[in-house]
């Protein structure tokens, strides 16, 4: 009997998060299967080397196999596991790229990725802005409205590409479109200017992955520096860091939306975060990577329907024959 989960391994890291995983693994070896006593054991006997990157990225996949793997003994969803159930989840589609090149050439692209992205049916879609300015951002923006239509969410993703004023004039020009939040409008790591950009701006912030523990997310949450929190439990340290960041966000009334932008594996993981936080939301990556293609759930029996995705009441994650599907991607054969 096996579990699966998924650690963060962004900007070429993934020899070095794979290490941690397996060198970290190896001392949980005959340990029973109680995954919020090892992923605190863990975080505790780790605290040396900080409470963020790639330590913390490995205990997050180990912690999250270990709660599908208590789900696979026990014949019951993680959902149920964390005290909730499986339900239908709204679900936004990540998209509209920066392809490099020439800036006059985006708005085309921009536009296929658009129409490529709502075949999937999401009940809206979160694009990038931010490579080329504040003018350019505000048309991307204009130009994702027009093609979403009234109805369907739409979320602005700067990655930390602006100063507080070039920010807040971006607020300014698309205040208009209905933004559900801008997401890392600003460098991370300083909660005090993204709490004067939330309160000037007209429109809602959101972040910041890059200070993605419980520890980083609490200082945006006790400084009101956000409107939506976005932690990530492949990246958080784990389903339960993930969940208490909600918990912490629920209470001080901030919007809990999880960052999400990796295989299915993290996916399943965030999906149940959100079901046991009460949230109503969550991402999906559809810029073209077979990891975390809608299709690839579907498969594995997720209702996707209307904008909306629900797990099936299976086991742990609710994701089958992981390992036959790695293989495949990987074009492992034997």
């Amino acid at each position: 009997m096996a579990g699966w989960g998924e650690a963060a391994a962004f900007g070429g890291s993934h020899d070095l998060v794979a290490a941690a995983v397996r060198q970290i693994g190896e001392t949980l070896i005959g340990q029973p299967v109680a995954p919020r006593e090892i992923a605190r054991s863990l975080l505790r006997d780790t605290a040396h080397f900080g409470h963020v990157g790639v330590v913390v990225s490995a205990i997050s996949g180990i912690e999250t196999a270990l709660w599908d793997l208590r789900g696979a003994s026990s014949g019951l969803s993680l959902s149920i596991l964390l005290g909730s159930r499986t339900r239908a989840i709204r679900w936004y589609g990540t998209t509209g790229f920066y392809r490099g090149g020439k800036e006059a050439d985006e708005g085309a692209r921009l536009r296929d990725d658009l129409a490529a992205a709502l075949a999937n049916d999401p009940s809206g879609l979160k694009i990038k802005i931010g490579r080329h300015g504040v003018t350019e951002a505000v048309t991307r923006a204009r130009d994702a409205r027009t093609a979403l239509g009234p109805e369907r969410l739409l979320i602005l993703d700067a990655n930390n590409s602006f100063s507080v004023p070039e920010a807040l004039r971006v607020m300014d020009g698309v205040a208009e479109l209905n933004v559900l939040f801008l997401e890392e409008p600003i460098p991370f790591g300083n909660p005090e200017a993204s709490h004067e950009l939330r309160v000037r701006g007209a429109v809602a912030v959101g972040g910041y992955e890059l200070d993605p523990t419980f520890a980083g997310c609490r200082r945006y949450l006790d400084a009101r520096a956000v409107d939506y929190i976005q932690p990530d439990a492949c990246w958080s340290g784990g389903v339960m860091e993930a969940l208490a960041v909600a918990d912490l966000a629920r209470r001080l009334d901030i919007g809990f939306v999880p960052h999400n932008f990796s295989s299915m594996v993290a996916t399943a993981a965030n999906y149940h975060v959100v079901c046991a936080a009460g949230g109503d939301l969550i991402e999906l990556d559809l810029t073209g990577n077979s990891a975390s293609d809608p299709s690839v759930l579907k498969a594995m029996g997720w209702r996707m329907e209307d904008g909306y995705l629900q797990a099936p009441e299976s086991p742990g994650l609710g994701l089958t024959d992981v390992e036959g599907w790695v293989r495949q991607w990987m074009n492992i054969t034997g």
